[in-house]
C-alpha cells in the first residue's frame, strides 16, 4: 500500500512538471511575434492602443533611423502598454521605469527579427527592444545574467537559448548551470 501511494505521489508530481512544461511553450508560443519597447514615454496619462501605435512608429523612424517606407508597411496587430507591475527595486522617480512596455504584435516575423536587430541603437536612447518571454522564462534569465557578464568580460562566446521550457546560458557551446 505504501508503494502504491509512493507511486501514485511520484506521477502526480511527475504530470504537474509536464503540465506547467506545456503552459510555459504554450504561452511562448502565442507571445512568439510580440516585441516588447521598454522606455518609451507615455503619450499621455490616459494613452490608447493608438497613441502606443504612434509612440513606437515614432520611435522607430525618428529615433532609431529606421526608413519609414518600412515602418509604414508593417502590419501591427495588436500594441498595447502592459499593465505597471509594482516592483520594489525601481525607484518611481526613474523615468525609464515610470512608463511601461508597449507590446507590439507582428504579423510577419521578419519585422520582428528586423526590429530585434534595433535595439543596440535604442540603448543609445536608454530603451530596449525584447522579445516577449513569459515570467518563468525571464526569471531565468535574470539568475544567469550575472554569470553571463562575468563569462562575457572573460572573452567566452555567450548565447542565449530556449530548450523545451528552460531559458539556458551557453559559453563557448558549453551549458552553463546556475550558481
Amino acid at each position: 500500500m505504501e508503494t502504491d501511494l509512493t507511486k501514485l505521489r511520484d506521477e502526480i508530481a511527475s504530470y504537474k512538471e509536464e503540465k506547467c512544461k506545456s503552459d510555459i511553450l504554450n504561452e511562448l508560443r502565442s507571445k512568439e511575434f510580440n516585441v516588447l519597447f521598454h522606455g518609451l514615454k507615455m503619450s499621455s496619462t490616459t494613452e490608447n492602443s493608438d497613441e502606443s501605435e504612434s509612440v513606437v512608429r515614432s520611435f522607430l523612424v525618428k529615433d532609431l533611423k529606421f526608413p519609414q517606407s518600412e515602418v509604414e508597411r508593417m502590419h501591427f496587430a495588436n500594441v498595447h502598454r502592459l499593465p505597471r507591475r509594482v516592483d520594489a527595486t525601481h525607484s518611481s522617480t526613474n523615468s525609464a521605469h515610470t512608463s511601461p512596455p508597449i507590446v507590439v504584435k507582428l504579423c510577419k516575423m521578419k519585422d520582428k527579427f528586423n526590429i530585434l536587430k534595433l535595439d543596440p541603437r535604442a540603448r543609445e536612447f536608454k530603451c530596449n527592444i525584447t522579445k516577449h518571454l513569459p515570467l518563468s522564462i525571464q526569471r531565468q534569465g535574470k539568475l544567469l545574467m550575472k554569470q553571463a557578464s562575468s563569462l562575457d568580460a572573460a572573452g567566452k562566446r555567450i548565447q542565449w537559448r530556449i530548450n523545451d521550457s528552460d531559458y539556458c546560458l551557453y559559453a563557448n557551446g558549453e551549458l552553463v548551470l546556475p550558481n
